[in-house]
């Protein structure tokens, strides 16, 4: 039986790693000094996508949407909240980005 993605555990230790080595504190804090807060409730919140980009250079052989499903398969894990994961469309992925800049 073929492995589903969410279930290569590299990914999952290396969502980990990424969750330990830039916990929500100085995620929240640089997103919040370089002026990147978001001024409403999003999908795709500057924090989440600071995880991404970061998660982009840990995973470079898989596409954009499959490691935003991980990350957002992490963050629902470190969330505590079970289910089906929604990857967003890749536009809204491409405009979360643009939002967050490269400061």
């Amino acid at each position: 039986m073929k492995e589903k993605p969410e279930d290569r555990l590299v990914d999952r230790v290396g969502l980990g790693v990424l969750a330990a080595q830039f916990p929500d504190a100085l995620v929240d804090r640089v997103v919040t000094e370089t002026g990147r807060r978001e001024k409403r409730t999003r999908d795709l919140p500057a924090a989440l996508m600071v995880r991404y980009v970061v998660a982009l250079a840990l995973f470079p052989s898989d596409g954009y949407d499959e490691v935003m499903r991980q990350v957002k398969v992490a963050d629902d894990w470190l969330a505590d909240s079970a289910g089906p994961v929604k990857v967003p469309a890749t536009t809204a992925i491409t405009k979360a980005r643009d939002r967050l800049g490269v400061a």
